[in-house]
């Protein structure tokens, strides 16, 4: 009996692989047994993609020809594609509107919108039927947060480019969501950060997402069982955008 939920011998392009949520996901497919190749701009991505046992490819995803030139060798090298996971992004720290210029604001959308558009297009030629891609997008998407309106503006578009491109795939099965992290331990959330305490109390759950889970659910919907699944966008921030936390009202009420 097939194994729930498995992705054995599936193959995947996971971009942003080599930190945080992308190489969780690396190392959670390869450990249930898909065919990953994962890219980056780290120097050490080979010998990260090594240790795990992945491929690798550099790539600086805010090039478009160099995304071109990584898709094409990905799908040479793995035969086709079953999944496209873009975990590639780029945060920015309290800019207002009117320090936001113009190369800020271009690289903002370049890494965290065009590029998983790029990806995608670069994809379409290799991918096989019933494959599914993944954008990862971010609790911003949904809600404001002062200071990072550039960040917002860019992932939000991930909302649109999901339907759009979920529906005109559909045809050839092929299924695209999204997925919108909270706060995830990581290099942006070193354990000493100052804001860290304020997260905690914002989240309902009381604490900070796990890449694993973050990874666990990419798992999850590129599995032929979630063959249902397209045009949807996933929030994974243990619920802070759901409602008012019980911690952060207590506060506020004194209690």
């Amino acid at each position: 009996m097939k194994h729930p939920f498995a992705i054995d011998g599936k193959k995947v392009l996971i971009t942003g692989g080599t930190s945080g949520i992308g190489l969780a996901t690396a190392k959670r497919f390869r450990e249930f047994g898909a065919d990953v190749i994962i890219t980056g701009r780290r120097e050490s991505g080979a010998a990260i993609a090594d240790d795990i046992g992945v491929g690798f490819i550099a790539c600086d995803l805010t090039k478009p020809d160099q995304i071109v030139e990584m898709v094409g060798e990905t799908a040479s090298k793995l035969g086709s594609l079953d999944g496209v996971i873009c975990h590639a992004g780029e945060v920015i720290d309290m800019v207002m509107i009117e320090d936001t210029d113009d190369t800020l604001l271009q690289s903002m959308f370049d890494i965290n919108m065009f590029s998983h558009y790029r990806v995608l297009r670069a994809a379409l030629p290799h991918l096989n039927p019933g494959a599914s891609v993944l954008f990862n997008a971010t609790l911003l998407s949904g809600i404001g947060n002062m200071g990072e309106t550039a960040y917002g503006a860019a992932k939000a578009g991930l909302i649109s480019l999901t339907q759009c491109a979920a529906m005109e795939l559909a045809p050839r099965g092929i299924r695209v969501n999204m997925i919108s992290p909270g706060a995830t331990d990581g290099a942006m959330w070193p354990k000493d950060h100052p804001q860290r305490e304020i997260i905690e109390t914002l989240c309902p759950l009381g604490r900070f997402c796990q890449p694993e889970e973050i990874a666990a659910l990419c798992h999850f919907l590129t599995a032929d069982d979630c063959g249902c699944i397209t045009g949807a966008n996933i929030a994974a921030d243990g619920g802070i955008t759901a409602g008012f936390s019980p911690n952060m009202l207590g506060r506020l009420m004194g209690e």
